[in-house]
């Protein structure tokens, strides 16, 4: 487990992921595609139900293709700017 403590103290959360558990990154599978808001993600997003949105996901996995991040965003069309610099 990782406690609020161990996130705050660490700069990367994969150097804290590294030290601790012996995880370290590799490898990552991203998608982009376009969705539907649901009900809910309609009032979570302040937007009507059915809305286009931009769904990010995001699969991080170590060396031995054990996932240990994953990542969901929903981006409303009016509000979305994608930058990407990804350096390691």
């Amino acid at each position: 487990m990782i406690t609020r403590e161990e996130l705050e103290e660490n700069s990367s959360i994969y150097k804290m992921l590294q030290k601790k558990f012996h995880l370290i990154p590799t490898e990552a599978n991203e998608t982009l595609e376009v969705t539907l808001s649901t009900p809910r993600e309609a009032i979570l997003l302040m937007i009507l139900p059915g809305c286009l949105l931009l769904l990010i996901e995001n699969n991080t996995y170590s060396r031995v293709r054990r996932v240990i991040k994953v990542i969901i965003f929903l981006f409303g069309g009016k509000r979305y700017h994608y930058f990407a610099r990804i350096i390691r």
